[in-house]
């Protein structure tokens, strides 16, 4: 590559790299210096011999979206960027001397570039660079948060625009190197607290799975007082991993319950590698393995295909029904479109019809007046949802999960620092300061309050969000029979 005047960032016609590599590299500077995103575009190779003869690198607006086929599910569809910008860079081979040429440059975008202040947040100029990896790595082992790590090695370079990747790249890296197994000094760390926890009390219970390769790959546990919980309350379990969604961390499943006081109880808490048929088998086999193989009466999840097929699979004679919250939350999204009133109506097959022909014809007007395929696609499962599938359920029926999930997520659980504490901290962190942190929130009122209303002294948290008034019937009812 040749220099020309202090000018040798530009393209010209005839400039020659040693590789396409080499091409896209100084391609990625030019952009940074203009102000426009980038992309790779077609690439040729010879029939002979398999080499490059030709490689295109166009600006990111270049050309125009296809049609999305899900369109009609889309209730905030992406903003449309392409522009069909013109604006690229082709190279060619030269066989004579071994080397690619720049064979067509067009400079002459049709719209807006990027200021130079902001072009280091441009996609293509960010990058976690190697040396920038050690940084990152030491501050996590020390205990850093991300944030001041971030911060710290702006100034060490002379401000942000220097560093080369934000804040959010440096997370993603962190996530991405904790996706990966857990490594041999955590695992020691976690059975030596789990055989402590053992000899302390032998009803702990915990097993491990371990990959090909011997490597951990799953984690369950379950204290004393979570066998206990559930051989009392364990007719009815709410199963999630909603934590994952927005952890750092790998997916973090708890099985919860009520007891007779409406109050929160945990059964078993499982840290996944992934969410898969075989990974959910082996939770659920787990489970009831600690428990003495006594399954539930019903169990409530979200629409994961996996662990319906593994619940299936597992515990066949028992009652399997989704989570009214989540269906609400997706009836939300995809039907609003349509109208306030279309949204009522479902909820009104979800909720309030009784009768199995009444929900027929309501739920068959209500596809004749909407298109698209959530309504049929959410149909198929109606036994599972359905008021008037489920009324006569032994289970309490509206349980939502998101008292299992966002709502436990929200109370303080000693996981949740900001996603950079290792996997043996969540374990060992879980049990005794996580129920702790749950019983607090009844500790205020006497024990008639505590019976009446449950929710006495937290009424803006998420954890305690039965407002259903079948759920509170349901409840009142049971504690009658108990008095």
């Amino acid at each position: 590559m040749e220099a020309s005047n202090g000018r040798e960032w530009i393209p010209r016609l005839g400039m020659e790299f040693e590789s396409t590599e080499q091409g896209w590299e100084f391609w990625i500077k030019y952009s940074g210096k203009k102000g426009f995103n980038v992309r790779k575009s077609y690439c040729n190779h010879s029939y002979l011999d398999g080499v490059i003869t030709s490689r295109a690198f166009v600006c990111t607006n270049e050309g125009f979206r296809k049609k999305d086929k899900r369109d009609d599910q889309t209730l905030y569809p992406r903003q449309e960027t392409r522009t069909g910008c013109p604006v690229r860079l082709v190279l060619r081979v030269n066989r004579k001397i071994k080397r690619y040429e720049v064979g067509e440059f067009i400079d002459e975008h049709n719209h807006i570039l990027q200021l130079p202040q902001a072009c280091y947040l441009l996609p293509c100029q960010r990058k976690v660079t190697e040396v920038a990896t050690y940084d990152i790595d030491l501050a996590d082992d020390s205990g850093i948060r991300p944030k001041a790590t971030h911060e710290l090695m702006g100034r060490q370079v002379g401000g942000l625009q220097n560093l080369g990747h934000t804040i959010r790249d440096q997370n993603n890296y962190l996530r991405n190197k904790r996706k990966g197994a857990i490594i041999h000094g955590e695992a020691i760390s976690i059975l030596m607290y789990f055989c402590k926890q053992a000899l302390k009390n032998p009803s702990f219970q915990h097993e491990e799975q371990v990959d090909d390769q011997q490597e951990i790959s799953n984690i369950f546990w379950a204290e004393a007082q979570m066998i206990i919980d559930y051989g009392q309350f364990g007719d009815v379990v709410i199963f999630d991993t909603t934590h994952g969604t927005n952890k750092d961390h790998r997916p973090f499943g708890v099985f919860v319950g009520l007891n007779h006081f409406r109050e929160t109880v945990i059964f078993g808490a499982v840290l996944l590698y992934d969410q898969t048929i075989e990974s959910f088998e082996w939770v659920f086999n787990t489970f009831l393995k600690a428990h003495n193989n006594k399954k539930p009466k019903s169990i409530f999840t979200d629409q994961d295909a996996a662990m319906g097929i593994a619940i299936a699979n597992v515990m066949p004679e028992v009652t399997h029904n989704l989570c009214t919250w989540h269906i609400s939350e997706n009836a939300t999204k995809n039907l609003i479109r349509y109208g306030k009133g279309i949204v009522g109506e479902f909820k009104a097959c979800l909720f309030g019809i009784e009768e199995e022909s009444e929900f027929e014809k309501v739920f068959s007007d209500l596809e004749n007046k909407v298109g698209g395929t959530w309504l049929p696609f959410i149909y198929k499962s109606k036994k599972k949802w359905a008021y008037c599938y489920t009324k006569n359920w032994h289970t309490a029926r509206d349980i939502h999960i998101k008292l299992a999930s966002v709502g436990l997520n929200e109370q303080g659980t000693p996981w949740n620092d900001g996603g950079h504490q290792k996997i043996v901290k969540i374990v060992i962190g879980y049990t005794p300061s996580f129920i702790s942190s749950i019983e607090a929130v009844y500790s205020d009122g006497d024990d008639d309050t505590r019976v009446l209303a449950p929710w006495h002294g937290a009424r803006s948290s998420s954890l305690i969000k039965m407002v259903d008034v079948q759920l509170q019937k349901f409840n009142i009812s049971f504690k009658k029979k108990h008095d």
